[in-house]
């Protein structure tokens, strides 16, 4: 095993599979974490990786009509698992969770963002009444362009739960350069309104869709489970 795949291997482990944005080996096979919707899977002893494809539609139709009884009217891809030999990693891709305006050359220092492991968002317990989930940020719905409400009311404007992977002491050191208008305000990004209050800028602010995080680990605990008693591999993650 390479140094390569066993970083992967202790990065999913430790931190969870929302640290890697997408995955590559040699043919040209790459995989885009969120788009396998949890349905990825690792194994250290079996030097392996895991996740679900489809069939073109050909190959597809033919499986359909020789080897399998399925709702003709439904029309769909046959799904596939995809047995990757990580000795063809070529490269992942970790997940900044940033856009390309989050950085300027004048910056003090190159912000990172603190990204929430697994084990942190599973932990998390929902305030069924609120909606929220106690103890994360406080996020409120953002103002509205071109309408009369009232968006600086924060009583009538909708709140949700997140985690902010950025914070403000993160954006130093005046951006001088010729990006300095940021959008078509021509605002730079401090002199944008807070969401929430300590947080990040609206312009640099990144939060974590809790429920969603919380779906796709759900996803992948099934589907480890599933392969584990379909593959007969116990060190699946």
């Amino acid at each position: 095993m390479t140094q390569l795949s066993t970083r992967l291997i202790n990065t999913v482990k430790d931190k969870g599979w929302l640290y890697i944005a997408s995955v590559c080996f040699d043919n040209s096979n790459i995989l885009s974490i969120v788009n396998s919707s949890g349905y990825v899977a690792i194994s250290e002893s079996e030097n392996a990786m895991f996740w679900l494809s489809n069939q073109d539609t050909a190959d597809s139709e033919n499986v359909f009509n020789s080897l399998a009884y399925l709702n003709p009217n439904i029309i769909g891809h046959h799904v596939t698992l995809v047995d990757q030999d990580l000795d063809c990693l070529q490269h992942f891709e970790y997940s900044l969770y940033s856009r390309m305006n989050f950085y300027w050359d004048e910056q003090d220092a190159f912000p990172a963002p603190k990204i929430p492991t697994k084990a942190e968002i599973m932990a998390l317990e929902k305030d069924e009444e609120t909606g929220l989930y106690p103890g994360t940020d406080e996020l409120f719905g953002l103002k509205k362009r071109y309408n009369g409400f009232n968006y600086d009311d924060l009583t009538k404007r909708s709140k949700t739960s997140t985690i902010s992977m950025y914070s403000d002491d993160q954006f130093t050191g005046v951006p001088e350069h010729s990006n300095k208008k940021y959008m078509t305000t021509g605002k730079a990004f401090f002199e944008y309104d807070k969401y929430p209050e300590g947080i990040a800028s609206e312009y640099c602010g990144s939060g974590v869709n809790i429920d969603g995080w919380k779906t796709f680990y759900k996803n992948q605990e099934k589907f480890v489970a599933a392969m584990k008693t379909f593959l007969g591999i116990d060190d699946l993650v």
